[in-house]
């Protein structure tokens, strides 16, 4: 569901998933506005992807990276999980350290409040500043 601001504001809840379909549910008021979408995975690897060449612009060369992947993010890359694991360590070169999460937490647009994300993967990737030449 979206609120004024266009986030999530509640986390959906997967009641039975089928083999060709999946059934959730989620507290809809009279009122609210809510959206369907989907995802396939090669959509979401494209997306990964994506984000990491933006990443690497800013960071061409990290020393540790961590992939925090939402389950929901997991069902929807079936069979292709570790492909986005493999993306990023190859894109990276770094060790990488990844952890399933029930969804991530995250300030709203104007940092005031605390919204739920779904479906995300949120990649960290770190490296000591260079200070003078020295480490």
């Amino acid at each position: 569901m979206k609120n004024e601001e266009g986030y999530v504001r509640v986390q959906r809840t997967f009641k039975e998933i089928g083999e060709d379909w999946v059934e959730f549910f989620a507290p809809v008021h009279e009122g609210d506005k809510f959206a369907l979408s989907f995802g396939t995975p090669e959509m979401l690897l494209q997306s990964t992807q994506k984000e990491i060449n933006k990443m690497k612009e800013k960071i061409k060369y990290p020393e540790l990276t961590f992939n925090f992947s939402c389950i929901a993010r997991q069902y929807v890359l079936e069979d292709k999980k570790e492909e986005e694991n493999i993306l990023i360590s190859q894109n990276f070169d770094s060790p990488l350290f990844g952890f399933a999460t029930y969804g991530e937490i995250g300030p709203d647009k104007d940092f005031r409040k605390v919204k739920l994300y779904n479906e995300t993967a949120t990649i960290v990737s770190l490296k000591e500043k260079e200070v003078c030449g020295k480490t």
